[in-house]
């Protein structure tokens, strides 16, 4: 059970100030019972409406279309470089430590919305290394492994760079539908044009080859084994947030198009 002065101090007052369109609001807080009530989330995850759901429970409502996926994951990157903008006590950037898309919650527009925030806040000073892992950490990372960049993984240790390894990852995933190997399967059909768009998710629809080959293009960037390679959140014109925005204008003027 965490202490009432914890939960206050580190999270709470924390999540009050960390307003975004794109990162899930609190609503309130029970100390007696440590527990967080966030905003109802009615779309469930973008990872249940890649995979249909447990039990095929999305199958009903059919799969998050490709133009949706592309607009959600921008929205996604927008909440991350807000979190990376923003400061904790000890001065440090706010890491997620655990972007997937498990993580990326829809509400009833399906606007995305970023969860675990709470969780990196407690966990902070150990993503930074201050603290020797304990634990609750080494069973973070393990439970997020696939999405954690090596250096992280080597030396326990998380920053902004390891954030966009894992959105990389996220990106590969919901280009391909699948959260297996995603990384794997789009570097092996980048240089091949048929594999490519074999590659792509049929769930999603007819897409846009040219833009998904450049989302893959950015993912694959965000998940290099060297951190040095990756691109940085907003570097104007070619920052992971600009790359997004412009790709999925792209999307909107060509459905205003057909629609006019």
């Amino acid at each position: 059970m965490i202490e009432h002065t914890e939960l206050k101090n580190k999270v709470v007052d924390k999540l009050r100030i960390l307003q975004h369109p794109n990162l899930m609001g609190l609503l309130g807080v029970c100390y007696e019972e440590s527990c967080l009530v966030y905003e109802d989330m009615a779309n469930g995850s973008l990872k249940q409406w890649i995979s249909g759901g447990e039990n095929g429970e999305n199958q009903r409502r059919g799969f998050l279309p490709w133009y949706v996926r592309l607009r959600v994951m921008a929205e996604i990157a927008r909440a991350v470089s807000f979190l990376h903008l923003n400061q904790l006590a000890i001065g440090d950037p706010i890491i997620h430590g655990a972007i997937k898309p498990a993580n990326v919650l829809l509400d009833h527009n399906c606007v995305a919305k970023l969860c675990g925030v709470d969780r990196a806040l407690l966990l902070s000073q150990q993503l930074y290394g201050g603290q020797t892992a304990d634990d609750s950490f080494r069973d973070f990372l393990g439970s997020n492994s696939q999405y954690t960049a090596l250096e992280c993984l080597r030396s326990g240790v998380c920053n902004e760079k390891t954030d966009i390894y894992a959105l990389g990852v996220t990106l590969l995933e919901v280009l391909t539908g699948k959260f297996r190997n995603a990384l794997g399967i789009m570097e092996d059909a980048m240089e091949d044009g048929a594999a490519f768009e074999n590659a792509l998710d049929p769930n999603a629809g007819c897409w846009d080859v040219d833009l998904a080959r450049e989302v893959a293009g950015l993912g694959l960037r965000c998940a290099s084994l060297d951190k040095r390679n990756r691109p940085d959140m907003m570097t104007p014109d070619i920052g992971i947030v600009a790359t997004l925005d412009r790709i999925v204008g792209k999307v909107e003027l060509a459905a205003a198009g057909e629609d006019g």
